[in-house]
């Protein structure tokens, strides 16, 4: 058989698009096991971009050694400027990528050729099946190896491309040769010769078979690869809530609710499948109108109209029509701000301000990102927050490694402090809608606005200290002592991109002011002004349908599904009973026991959001 080259049948794959960039194809193809390993590509490009916005002065001096220059480089003068410290920073991440490359090709090419000895040895002790299997292995390894290779001649160019008018020579001929003595580049020629081996061990007709599989297994491996439900875990959550919904439960029979029932059994199976991760989350929330609907969890309303109960055409609308709501809308109308933020480039811009000032105190830093996200929350939505401040932190997230504590500490204290900051007014999440109207049409109170945030600030103003303190506590995110400098371009604002801005600029304005009478009676629902905001940025072509068909719509199906699965919990009359229940377990003839009507209170709020 004749050896095959790098590019041999075993790593040809099916043909991506041609104009789809390289770092979509690495992130298509990555091995999973391996993706940490891989040569950080996006991260080389963020590095050159600080190139025509670097405000470093000529006196940065690198001393680390690199270890892919040679001696004569290493003595000549140093560029000057900004140019000295992304060649520095460039070609010492480089070395650490490579480090990582070499670490999982050596240790895989050794294991491999020690199965490849028992596979084609004077005495074959390995099976067809067991060579087919050591063969698409591997396939993964040549991949993995073939793709950091790419990377790192592509990064290359573009370092070159960059650099060009410094007076520096072009690094790539003298690093790609040097490339060819790193381990990895041996076990790429080792890898090719086991290859050969391996098929030589095969009978000639199952050859391509052989490298057949291999493709398969690598379109399995690759990010773009269909992923198959894990049948176990899928099959354990349906059965559970066939179980639930059909034992003969006393208290459901009862209270002649056989639907509440039935809504529970739902409720179980969706939250199997959501902690198991059996199926994607987003597949999930699609499957939780189908159980509701097919498994009579929603019962039947009164049609005004002709006074009898609607039939299932009725209700399956029904159903889906509270999936896809404002809150759906005012999500998707909180992305779009967030998508013209990010391309007129102002999140790197108060990025780029936080780090000035607070670079080197990331403590002071994560808590005053949740300052700011328990203010925005309080003054516009707990929903469309998160949003707009996670564009604001995503570039300096993107220069941390990808297991950095402070990364984690940084998105949780987002996440609880906008939670908090939700508490803060009427406005600031529809919660709060619903609690004034209980008060005034259960209790009789008229709470005002100055009233309700003098009692939530405060409380929530230390929830997010305690929150700041605990993550400071238990994940100790020490492992940045100085935070990356964010690349800030100055591109200018054009035009449309003033038009724009403005425009999130009004939305954001209402969003913060409608609970104003005549804005109210004007706008009706935050939710309109975001669809307004979406046909002004859409409609100016700022923003085109392909960053229309990009947005997040995986997100966007996991609260419809949350929104299904709260209308049938809802209208089937589970939360009453369950509320109930809590009430006779803990008092008297359904009523709380003196002195607890507080806690017992707080308590049936909490269970119910949380079962919501």
């Amino acid at each position: 058989l004749r050896q095959p080259s790098h590019d041999c049948a075993l790593l040809r794959r099916r043909p991506l698009r041609p104009l789809m960039k390289f770092g979509r194809v690495l992130q298509l193809r990555a091995i999973p096991e391996w993706r940490e390993s891989y040569i950080g590509y996006k991260r080389f490009k963020r590095l050159l971009k600080r190139l025509p916005t670097a405000q470093s002065s000529g006196s940065f001096s690198p001393t680390a050694s690199l270890s892919l220059r040679e001696p004569s480089e290493l003595e000549a003068p140093l560029l000057s400027g900004p140019y000295a410290e992304v060649e520095a920073l460039f070609f010492a991440a480089l070395d650490d990528d490579l480090r990582r490359v070499n670490e999982v090709s050596v240790a895989e090419t050794e294991s491999i050729e020690t199965s490849v000895a028992l596979a084609t040895g004077g005495e074959a002790l390995l099976s067809q099946e067991e060579v087919a299997a050591l063969y698409c292995r591997l396939a993964k390894l040549r991949s993995f190896m073939s793709l950091n290779a790419t990377a790192v001649k592509k990064i290359l160019k573009k370092f070159d491309k960059n650099m060009a008018g410094t007076g520096r020579e072009p690094q790539l001929p003298s690093v790609m040769k040097r490339l060819e003595a790193e381990p990895f580049s041996v076990c790429r020629r080792r890898a090719d010769g086991m290859a050969v081996e391996l098929e030589r061990a095969m009978p000639p007709d199952k050859v391509p078979r052989l490298r057949q599989l291999a493709q398969d297994a690598l379109k399995r491996a690759g990010g773009g690869r269909e992923s198959r439900p894990n049948v176990l875990p899928l099959a354990l959550s349906l059965a559970a809530g066939l179980v639930v919904a059909l034992a003969p439960l006393e208290a459901f029979e009862q209270a002649d609710r056989p639907e509440a029932q039935r809504c529970l059994g739902v409720l179980v199976a969706t939250v199997g499948l959501w902690l198991s991760e059996a199926v994607p989350f987003f597949a999930t929330a699609l499957l939780v109108p189908v159980l509701a609907v097919a498994s009579g969890a929603v019962p039947p309303k009164l049609v005004h109209k002709t006074g009898e109960l609607e039939q299932a055409p009725d209700i399956a609308k029904r159903v889906l029509n509270s999936m896809f709501n404002a809150v759906i809308l005012l999500v998707l109308s909180s992305l779009v701000a967030a998508r013209v933020v990010a391309r007129c480039q102002l999140e790197l811009r108060l990025a780029a301000a936080l780090q000035e000032r607070l670079g080197k105190q990331p403590r002071l830093f994560l808590l005053a990102v949740m300052m700011l996200g328990l203010l925005l929350s309080a003054a516009i939505s707990n929903v469309t927050a998160p949003v707009l401040l996670l564009a604001v932190v995503q570039p300096l997230l993107q220069e941390l490694p990808s297991d950095s504590r402070f990364s984690r500490a940084l998105l949780l204290g987002l996440a609880f402090s906008c939670n908090l900051g939700g508490m803060i007014t009427p406005i600031a999440s529809p919660q709060n809608a619903i609690a004034l109207v209980a008060l005034q049409q259960v209790v009789g109170a008229d709470v005002s606005f100055g009233r309700w945030s003098s009692v939530a600030g405060p409380v929530a103003l230390v929830g997010t200290l305690g929150v700041w303190l605990l993550l400071l506590l238990l994940l100790r995110p020490d492992d940045c002592a100085v935070l990356p400098r964010v690349a800030c371009g100055a591109t200018p604002l054009t035009r449309t991109k003033k038009f724009s801005l403005g425009a999130v600029a009004v939305a954001v304005l209402l969003w913060g002011t409608l609970s104003w009478p005549p804005l109210k009676q004007t706008f009706g629902d935050p939710a309109v002004v975001g669809v307004g905001l979406m046909a002004a940025a859409f409609g100016s072509g700022f923003l085109n349908k392909d960053d229309f068909n990009s947005l997040p719509w995986h997100l966007l199906t996991l609260i419809a599904g949350g929104n299904a699965l709260g209308l049938a919990v809802h209208d089937s009359g589970l939360l009453k009973m369950m509320a109930k229940y809590v009430f006779r377990l803990l008092g008297d003839d359904g009523l709380p026991a003196a002195g607890m009507e507080l806690w017992l209170i707080t308590a049936e709020l909490v269970g119910g959001v949380l079962l919501v």
